[in-house]
């Protein structure tokens, strides 16, 4: 019987511990999840973002080339009447 009693109070003693373990396991768990998702966003915001600028900058960059080709286009007209 004593065996029994101490071996009773020996998983009673650990119980404690495992328990407290457990629960800081789930919150360390439920806070990764929480990191996780708040990284997500955070990333996709940054994606989001990135789109847009390469959207102005291709929209920019595409104006330019369109306003050269009409300078060169007006340059060579100009070239072309002042050889006649």
């Amino acid at each position: 019987m004593h065996k029994n009693l101490s071996l009773a109070l020996l998983a009673a003693a650990l119980a404690l511990p495992m328990a407290a373990y457990a629960a800081d396991v789930k919150e360390d768990a439920h806070e990764a999840k929480e990191n996780i998702k708040e990284g997500a966003k955070t990333g996709a915001a940054k994606v989001k973002k990135g789109a847009k600028t390469v959207k102005a900058k291709t929209k920019a960059g595409a104006h330019a080339i369109k306003d050269n080709v009409k300078e060169g286009a007006h340059d060579v007209k100009d070239k072309v009447e002042g050889a006649k």
